[in-house]
């Protein structure tokens, strides 16, 4: 049975930590968990600004949205020395992912 919002997968690269969310089925999305509480960000189109779904600190915008770029703040965040390729791995391997899932 589908599970709306389901974590289909986690991992932890750099200490950033992210997740695959599947929204629908076969629909996913990519998302960088905050780095206070390892939650997802919410008021992605708030005038107030994002702020951490588990404490409601604020956080950078971009954990209020999902991909690439949030997967590079959360690696800026965590003062990973090469955030860019941080980005990039956890993206392909979350990628990878979601083609086993999906195939």
């Amino acid at each position: 049975m589908f599970e709306p919002y389901a974590a289909a997968r986690r991992t932890n690269h750099c200490g950033v930590t992210a997740e695959i969310w599947s929204d629908a089925p076969n629909v996913f999305t990519l998302v960088a968990l905050t780095p206070c509480c390892k939650a997802s960000g919410k008021g992605g189109d708030s005038p107030t600004g994002v702020v951490c779904r588990a404490c409601y600190r604020p956080v950078s915008a971009k954990y209020g949205t999902s991909g690439w770029e949030s997967l590079l703040q959360a690696a800026r965040d965590a003062k990973c020395p090469c955030p860019s390729e941080c980005a990039d791995w956890l993206h392909s391997v979350l990628w990878e992912d979601i083609n086993h899932l999906t195939n």
